[in-house]
């Protein structure tokens, strides 16, 4: 699941089932440092959660309480949060643009999946790259001058060269090809798959720092 940073989710219904084989009368869904109560009909519960603003990553656990009063946790679903307005790197969407073989949107864990590597990636060509021009980065009331490494904090105030943005994609198709199934392991994913680190091959290093010719005389 992904979303759009501001965004107020559709309810989130679970099966029951898919959660536990005991019997539940309560459960809470925890996001962060919030609570939700959910509604237990029917053989499911449902969750509704406000606008979300953190964005990345969302990871959650869902409380189940059982007859007798004592409760136990489960992992809940995990879904990512992007901008509202693009950074210049990568979108989710814009990767599976020119990616054909990124993780789905259809798969379980696909957006997380997907934005973990091109997340993985982003760091890894910015701290790399060189820092961005003047006019690319500028000051920022207190912020300073930004560079190719930092955060974005909000679209538009700091332009994203299209070699970066082909530099990222490039490892970020690295990392996930570099990635071994590996049920054991307790991976992410449908099939057990690992991020594994993946160290910058000589052509992304290329892009992002091209080198100059040097000039014969005769």
């Amino acid at each position: 699941m992904s979303y759009i940073e501001g965004d107020t989710p559709d309810s989130i219904v679970i099966e029951l089932a898919d959660l536990t084989d005991e019997t539940v009368t309560a459960a809470s869904l925890r996001v962060g440092s919030s609570t939700h109560n959910g509604t237990i009909a029917g053989g499911d519960v449902t969750f509704s959660l406000p606008a979300l603003t953190k964005l990345g990553v969302i990871r959650s656990t869902i409380r189940l309480t059982r007859p007798g009063g004592s409760s136990f946790s489960v992992a809940g679903p995990s879904f990512v949060v992007e901008p509202s307005v693009p950074s210049g790197w990568h979108t989710l969407a814009s990767a599976r643009d020119e990616w054909r073989d990124a993780p789905s949107e259809h798969e379980t864990g696909g957006d997380v999946l997907l934005y973990t590597v091109l997340e993985t990636a982003r760091v890894q060509c910015a701290e790399f790259g060189p820092s961005l021009a003047v006019d690319e980065a500028p000051t920022l009331p207190g912020l300073g001058t930004l560079s190719g490494a930092d955060t974005l904090p909000s679209a538009g105030t700091l332009a994203v060269p299209e070699h970066f943005r082909q530099a990222q994609l490039m490892q970020a198709r690295n990392i996930w090809n570099a990635s071994r199934t590996d049920p054991a392991s307790g991976g992410i994913g449908n099939d057990g798959f690992v991020i594994r680190p993946f160290p910058m091959d000589w052509v992304v290093k290329g892009i992002l720092r091209p080198k100059r010719g040097i000039p014969v005389f005769a």
